[in-house]
């Protein structure tokens, strides 16, 4: 059975920090899975496609500079 999970950015950003995902691949996957559910549950919808692009790029950014590994 599987569970229903509300999964969003903050939460992923901070199961990464607090170690809860552990291990680079384990980092990258849990990471691009928070920024598809971002795309997909973005609100309120971007005027343009370029606002969209460059949310997911500030979203992404932010993992990139905090969390290497």
């Amino acid at each position: 059975m599987f569970a229903r999970v509300k999964l969003n950015f903050f939460i992923v950003r901070y199961a990464i920090k607090e170690m809860v995902v552990r291990g680079a691949p384990a980092i990258a996957i849990a990471a691009a899975l928070s920024l598809a559910v971002e795309a997909f549950n973005l609100k309120p919808k971007p005027e343009s496609v370029d606002d969209a692009v460059q949310f997911l790029y500030r979203q992404l950014d932010y993992l990139l500079t905090r969390y290497s590994t």
